[in-house]
C-alpha cells in the first residue's frame, strides 16, 4: 500500500508527538458498518465535514471543508465498536507543535487517494485529533493521553451489549472477505480434512480418535484424566496408594466403558474400552477369595502401568520433547521433511509461587534461548514466555514492582536470543492482559529489540482494542517489529467462572463459540490490513477459518507479507493449510509439567463445537459453516452455546427472575455474571484490578458511622447505665416488635429496607471496605469480598422472607379455617465475630430484623465501627431508629485480641431479655451462652431462649502426595490468610415463630 506522500509526512509528524498517537483508535470509535461498507465520519472540532467510504476493491477518500467557514462542528458521538472503549492508564505526554497541527489540518482539508482504506482513515483522523488535542490544551484541557484499554469486567453500561458488538465485528470481517472464495476454499479444505482423518492408518494407528472418544466431555474421560493426574505425581514410596486410587476412580457403577465398544470405531478405541471394562468388573467384585483379591490387585497394577505409559505416549504426541535439546532435534527433522514448516518453542510450567520459582523458570528460559539461537538448522525459531512464571506477583495490585521486574527479565531473554530468536509473550487470563501489554511496551522502550511478539486471544471482548494498542506501540517504535499470534483462547471456562465469582457486570470473553469465531475473523481482517503489525500468525485447526482468512487476501500476498498459520504440535497434522507457511507451537517439558497443558488440549478436542470433535464424530455438514452469516446453522447440533466441561456447572436463572437476571436464550450461562442465583442478583464486585484503582482507593474516604444510638455509644463503648436502660426498654416492650395482624403489612416494608440497604452498601463498597481494613486489618481484596457478602446476605434474607414469612391456609374439613402465620419471637441478640465484623454481623442482624424482631448487636470488642456502619446503612434505607441498636464493650475493657472477654455481652445474655441469641465465634463462648440461657430458664423462670450458634472456625486442609504443589500453596494461603480463615454462610434461617433452620 502506498499512502500519499504528503499525508504520510503529516502522519509521521503527528506520531512523533504523543498527542497524535491516538490515531489508531479513531477508526473504530467513529465507524458505522452496514452492508459491507464502512462509513467513517471525521471526529473533530475543526471546521470540517467529511466522510470516508470504503468498499472491497474500491477506495476513495473525500474530505470537504466547511465552505461557510462557520463555527466548528461539534463532536459526533457514535457508539464504540466493542464493549470496552473505556480507559486504560494515564501517561503524561507532550503536545503537538502548532506548526505540525496546522499542517495536519491543512492536509486533512485536501482531497487524498489511497489503496489502503485503513491507513487513509487513520492518518486523516490523526491530523484531526491532533488539532483537537491542541484546542483542548489551549483551553486548559491538559495534556493528551494514550488510548487506554477498557475495563475487562466492568464496562460502561452502554458497552455491555454483546449482540451489538458482535454485529459490528461481523460487518468489519465481512467487508474484507470475499464470501464466494471463502465458501469454495472452505468446502475444499473440509473435504481434504475428512479424507485424511478417515484413512485406515489414521483411524486405527493414531491417538486422535481415542482422545476424542474419551474426552473430558464424557464421564469416563473425566475419571481417566483425574486418575492420570493423581498417578503421575505419586512418589515411589507410596506403594499402596496407586491401587487405592484406581479403585476409587473406576470402581463405580456410573462409568460404562463397554458402551464405547462399537463396530465402526477404531481398534484402539475398542481394545481400550474392553480392557477398561474388564478391569472395572474385577474391581466391582465383592468376593473375599484369595483369587479374586489377587486378580483385583493385578488389574490395578496393570491399569496403573498402562495409564503411566499412556501418559508417556500422550506426552510424546503433545510435546516436542522432555528438554530443549530433544525438541530442537525433532524440530529440525520435521522442518527438513516439510520445508514450509517452522517452530515456536514453549517451555511448560505453571505460574511461579516464590522468587526461587521465578528465578528457576527464568534460567530455564535463558538456557533454552541460548540453545535455540545457536542451533544452525532451525528456521526462524520463536520461543513463548509465560510472564506469570517469571514473577510470583503478576497482578495489577503489584504493577509498580512487577512490570519493571518482568521487563528486565524479558530484556535478558532478548539479549540471550539475539537476532536469531523471536520472543513471544504467551496469552494468559484476561485479568492479566493489561499487565502483559504494559510489560511488552516497557520492554520495547527499554531494550529496543529487533522484534517481539505477543499472543492475542480472540475470545476476549477486548481483542480488537488490544490489536489497536499494539499497532500504536509498533508505530511509535518503528525499529522494533511487533508481531501478533492470533489465537481463539484456552481459558473460557475459568474466565466465565471468575467473572461470576468477582460479581462482574460483564463477562470478559464472548459467551458463545460463534461470537468468538466472528471476533477472530474481525481481528484477522485488522491484521491482514495492518501496516505496522508485521508477520502476523493465525493459530487455528479449523479449515473453514483458514479459508476465511485466505479469502481476505490471496495466498501469494499472504506469503509475501510474512503471514503464517500456526497449529499445536500433535493437532491438525492431517491438514496442510493449502501450502501456506505453518508454524508448529511446540511445548517442551517433562510429563510432570504436562498435565495443565494436556487438560486444555483435551478440553479443546472434547468440546462439542470443536472442529476436531466434529471431524471425529462425522458431523461433516458443520465443517464448512459460515460464521459471518447470522442465519447459518450452529456449530453444535443443539444450540449455539460454548460447551463447558461437565464438572463446571454454569447456572442459568430460572422462572421468576426478571429480564435483568435471566439466562441468555442462546447460551447456558446467564446474561450477567451476577445472575447466578434464582431471582436475585449477586453482589457487584469492585474493579480493584483496574490500573486506576490505586488512585481511586487513595482518594476515597473511609466510611464514618454516626456515634450514639438511644443513649448507647456503639463506638466509644456502652456504660453500665446505658445497658441497664436498654434492658429496661426491652423488658417493657419499648423497642419495636411486630404484633398480631401487623406482620404481613410490615413484612413488605422490612424486605424493601433490606434491598435498599443492599443497594446502598453496593454503591459505597469501597468506603465500607476501607472501614473493615482499618478496624480489623484485612487486605483490600478480603475487605471488598466481605462487603459483597453482606450484600448477598441482605438480598438472600429479603427473598427468603417473602417466601417463608407469609400466612398459609391449611387444608381442613368443611366449615373450618386453619391459618398458619409466622410471628416474631421477640428481642434478638446478635453476637458477632472478629474475622467477619461486617458480613456475618450483617447476616445475623438482617435475618432477625426481617422477621420482625427488635435487634441488639453486640459486636466484637475490636470492631464496633463496622456494626455501627451497618445500623447507619439500614436507617438510611428506611429502618426505624428503635428497630436495631448496637452495644459495644467499654473502651477500658476492650482488647484487640480475638478471644478477649466481653462485659457487655455477659450482661446482655444474663439479662434474660432476649427471645433468642445468634452467635458466631468459639465453641467455648457458645457453651457459656448456652449455659447462661439454661440458668435463666431454670433458676429465674424465664422462657428458654433460642440459641443459633456457629462455632469452631479452624480450617483443616489435607494434602496427599498426589496433590499439585502449586494448588496446595494457593489453598494454604487462602486458608490461613484469606479472610482470616472464615467461611461464607449464606443459607441461614429466619428467627421467627416456627423453625430456625441452618443448612
Amino acid at each position: 500500500s502506498v499512502v500519499h506522500a504528503r499525508c504520510r509526512a503529516i502522519g509521521d509528524a503527528c506520531m512523533n508527538n504523543n498527542a497524535g498517537r491516538r490515531l489508531f483508535l479513531a477508526w473504530s470509535r467513529n465507524a458505522a458498518f452496514a452492508d459491507g461498507r464502512i462509513s467513517v465520519s471525521s471526529l473533530s472540532s475543526a471546521p470540517l465535514a467529511g466522510h470516508v467510504h470504503c468498499q472491497r476493491g474500491v477506495s476513495n477518500l473525500r474530505l470537504t471543508s466547511n465552505k461557510n467557514g462557520g463555527a466548528p462542528r461539534p463532536l459526533q458521538a457514535r457508539p464504540p465498536p466493542l464493549a470496552s472503549e473505556v480507559q486504560r492508564r494515564a501517561v503524561t505526554t507532550s503536545t503537538v507543535p502548532s506548526s505540525a497541527a496546522a499542517e495536519a489540518a491543512q492536509a486533512a482539508r485536501s482531497t487524498v487517494s489511497t489503496d489502503e482504506a485503513f491507513a487513509s482513515t487513520r492518518l486523516v483522523n490523526a491530523a484531526l485529533l491532533a488539532e483537537n488535542d491542541l484546542a483542548n490544551n489551549a483551553n486548559g484541557g491538559g495534556a493528551a493521553q494514550f488510548p487506554r484499554m477498557g475495563s475487562f469486567r466492568f464496562p460502561a453500561q452502554s458497552d455491555n451489549n454483546e449482540a451489538v458488538a458482535v454485529a459490528r465485528l461481523r460487518a468489519l470481517a465481512s467487508s474484507h472477505r470475499d464470501p464466494v472464495v471463502a465458501e469454495r476454499l472452505g468446502g475444499t479444505f473440509a473435504a481434504q480434512a475428512v479424507a485424511a482423518f478417515n484413512t485406515p492408518l489414521h483411524k486405527h494407528a493414531t491417538l486422535d480418535p481415542l482422545i476424542s472418544e474419551f474426552s473430558i466431555g464424557s464421564p469416563e474421560g473425566v475419571a481417566l484424566m483425574q486418575l492420570a493426574e493423581a498417578l503421575i505425581r505419586l512418589p515411589k514410596e507410596a506403594s499402596g496408594m496407586p491401587s487405592q486410587l484406581v479403585r476409587d476412580k473406576l470402581a463405580t457403577g456410573k462409568l460404562d466403558f463397554f458402551s464405547h465398544v462399537q463396530s465402526d470405531k477404531s481398534l484402539l478405541i475398542n481394545g481400550a474400552s474392553l480392557a477398561l471394562s474388564a478391569v472395572q468388573k474385577i474391581l466391582h467384585t465383592n468376593s473375599s477369595s484369595p483369587y479374586t483379591l489377587s486378580a483385583a490387585v493385578s488389574a490395578s497394577g496393570l491399569l496403573e502401568t498402562s495409564i503411566k505409559r499412556g501418559l508417556g505416549i500422550l506426552g510424546n504426541k503433545f510435546t516436542l520433547g522432555p528438554n530443549i535439546e530433544t525438541a530442537v532435534g525433532r524440530a529440525v527433522r520435521a522442518e527438513r521433511a516439510r520445508p514450509h514448516t517452522s517452530h515456536s518453542f514453549d517451555m511448560l510450567g505453571e505460574g511461579a509461587r516464590s522468587a526461587d520459582d521465578a528465578g528457576r523458570y527464568l534460567q530455564t528460559y535463558i538456557d533454552a534461548a541460548k540453545y535455540i539461537a545457536a542451533a544452525p538448522h532451525v528456521h526462524q525459531p520463536q520461543m513463548s514466555v509465560k510472564l506469570s512464571s517469571l514473577c510470583p506477583r503478576f497482578d495489577e495490585l503489584s504493577r509498580t514492582t512487577a512490570v519493571p521486574q518482568l521487563a528486565a527479565a524479558m530484556g535478558r531473554l532478548i539479549r540471550t536470543g539475539g537476532d536469531n530468536l523471536s520472543i513471544f509473550i504467551d496469552a494468559e487470563e484476561q485479568n492479566r492482559l493489561e499487565m502483559s501489554l504494559s510489560v511488552l511496551e516497557a520492554t520495547v522502550r527499554a531494550h529496543r529489540p529487533k522484534n517481539i511478539g505477543i499472543a492475542v486471544q480472540a475470545y476476549s471482548r477486548r481483542a480488537l482494542p488490544t490489536l489497536e494498542f499494539l499497532e500504536e506501540v509498533a508505530r511509535a517504535n518503528p525499529n522494533t517489529d511487533v508481531r501478533v499470534r492470533l489465537v481463539k483462547g484456552a481459558y473460557w471456562d475459568s474466565e466465565i467462572k471468575e467473572a461470576q465469582v468477582q460479581g462482574a457486570d460483564a463477562y470478559p470473553v464472548w459467551t458463545t463459540k460463534r461470537n468468538t469465531d466472528v471476533s477472530y475473523l474481525a481481528c484477522a481482517a485488522f491484521l491482514v490490513n495492518s501496516r505496522w503489525l508485521k508477520n502476523p500468525a493465525f493459530a487455528t485447526h479449523n479449515t473453514r477459518t483458514v479459508a476465511d482468512v485466505l479469502a481476505m487476501t490471496s495466498l501469494p500476498d499472504f506469503t509475501a507479507a510474512g503471514c503464517e498459520f500456526q497449529r499445536l504440535h500433535g493437532m491438525g497434522e492431517s491438514f496442510d493449510y493449502s501450502g501456506a507457511p505453518v508454524r508448529v507451537y511446540a511445548p517442551t517439558g517433562t510429563t510432570n509439567d504436562l498435565l495443565a497443558y494436556l487438560v486444555r488440549r483435551m478440553l479443546e478436542n472434547g468440546a462439542n463445537s470443536s472442529f476436531l470433535k466434529q471431524l471425529a464424530d462425522g458431523r461433516e455438514h458443520l465443517l464448512n459453516v459460515d460464521v459471518l452469516d447470522p442465519h447459518a446453522p450452529s456449530h453444535t447440533s443443539a444450540d449455539d452455546s460454548t460447551p463447558s466441561p461437565p464438572h463446571i456447572k454454569l447456572w442459568a436463572a430460572t422462572t421468576g427472575a426478571s429480564t435483568a437476571v435471566g439466562a441468555s436464550s442462546s447460551s447456558m450461562i446467564p446474561n450477567s455474571p451476577r445472575a447466578i442465583y434464582k431471582g436475585r442478583l449477586a453482589a457487584r464486585g469492585v474493579d480493584f484490578e483496574h490500573p486506576d484503582f490505586p488512585a481511586l482507593f487513595a482518594r476515597t474516604p473511609t466510611f464514618v458511622p454516626e456515634q450514639g444510638a438511644h443513649g448507647t455509644d456503639a463506638i466509644g463503648g456502652a456504660s453500665s447505665e446505658s445497658i441497664d436502660a436498654l434492658i429496661h426498654r426491652l423488658n417493657t416492650g419499648a423497642m419495636s416488635s411486630t404484633r398480631m395482624g401487623q406482620h404481613t403489612t410490615e413484612l413488605s416494608q422490612r424486605v424493601a429496607v433490606l434491598r435498599e440497604a443492599a443497594d446502598i452498601i453496593e454503591s459505597e463498597a469501597l468506603p465500607l471496605a476501607k472501614l473493615v481494613m482499618e478496624e480489623v486489618g484485612k487486605t483490600v481484596v478480603d475487605a471488598i469480598n466481605e462487603v459483597r457478602e453482606c450484600v448477598d446476605f441482605f438480598r438472600f434474607y429479603a427473598q427468603q422472607a417473602e417466601k417463608t414469612l407469609v400466612e398459609r391456609r391449611l387444608t381442613t374439613v368443611t366449615g373450618e379455617e386453619n391459618i398458619i402465620a409466622p410471628l416474631p419471637r421477640g428481642p434478638w441478640l446478635c453476637v458477632g465475630p472478629f474475622n467477619f465484623p461486617f458480613a456475618i454481623v450483617g447476616g445475623l442482624s438482617s435475618s432477625a430484623f426481617v422477621a420482625g424482631n427488635p435487634v441488639v448487636i453486640k459486636p466484637h470488642q475490636a470492631a464496633p465501627k463496622c456494626a455501627a456502619a451497618l445500623v447507619d446503612v439500614l436507617r438510611r434505607a428506611g429502618m426505624h431508629d428503635d428497630a436495631m441498636t448496637v452495644v459495644a464493650d467499654s473502651t477500658q475493657t476492650s482488647s484487640p485480641g480475638v478471644n478477649a472477654g466481653s462485659d457487655a455481652g455477659t450482661r446482655l445474655v444474663a439479662s434474660g431479655a432476649f427471645a433468642g441469641v445468634s452467635f458466631v465465634g468459639s465453641t467455648a463462648t457458645a457453651a457459656k451462652i448456652n449455659h447462661q440461657l439454661a440458668v435463666n430458664s431454670l433458676e429465674r423462670g424465664m422462657p428458654l431462649a433460642k440459641l443459633c450458634a456457629e462455632t469452631g472456625g479452624l480450617n483443616v486442609l489435607v494434602a496427599d502426595s498426589s496433590a499439585l504443589p502449586e494448588q496446595v500453596c494457593d489453598a494454604v494461603l487462602a486458608s490461613f490468610a484469606g479472610a482470616a480463615g472464615g467461611e461464607s454462610c449464606i443459607e441461614g434461617g429466619l428467627p421467627h415463630g416456627h423453625t430456625v433452620r441452618r443448612t
